[in-house]
């Protein structure tokens, strides 16, 4: 049975494990954690994985000549910082 999980973005840009077979669906702000990516992992008990290059910009900040699916904005009103999540080749 397929699930949701969720990985945490911490970096600029950053390699995140996901298990094989997964599409990373949205971004989003969740108070306790962060700026954080989610996606359906097919199969949750799988042990094989495959990395993935996630890229965080910032409104305003220079935008790298890479090819990229964009996977969502993530706005933090408390601070007025906007972030645009960017799954990188």
């Amino acid at each position: 049975m397929a699930v949701i999980w969720k990985w945490v973005l911490r970096e600029q840009e950053q390699i995140i494990e996901v298990p094989l077979g997964t599409t990373l669906l949205s971004t989003g702000w969740d108070p306790k954690s962060g700026v954080c990516v989610w996606g359906r992992v097919p199969d949750p008990n799988t042990v094989r994985t495959e990395k993935r290059r996630i890229i965080v910009i910032g409104t305003g900040q220079e935008y790298p000549n890479i090819l990229a699916k964009f996977l969502g904005t993530v706005i933090m009103f408390d601070s007025g910082l906007v972030w645009h999540i960017y799954e990188g080749a």
